[in-house]
């Protein structure tokens, strides 16, 4: 079993404007291999907790895995 974070990046998301499919289907994706999901964090389009946040999860999981950032939005 390996352990995994899930970060997702949008202040669409954020601020529940778009509801966090990709977290939840990524979760039961994943459990069905075998894996352990740590958690999900969902932060908004700020490079510097984007950065933050990515170390945490990074030194905390064996893998770590991104979405959002594919908007049509200037920040995206």
């Amino acid at each position: 079993m390996f352990n995994v974070g899930i970060l997702t990046i949008g202040d669409e998301v954020r601020i529940g404007q778009v509801v966090n499919t990709n977290a939840a289907w990524l979760s039961s994706q994943l459990t069905e291999v075998g894996a352990f999901v740590t958690e999900h964090r969902t932060i908004g389009d700020d490079r510097d907790k984007m950065l933050s946040e990515i170390d945490y999860l990074f030194k905390n999981n064996d893998l770590l895995i991104t979405t959002g950032g594919l908007g049509p939005t200037h920040d995206d």
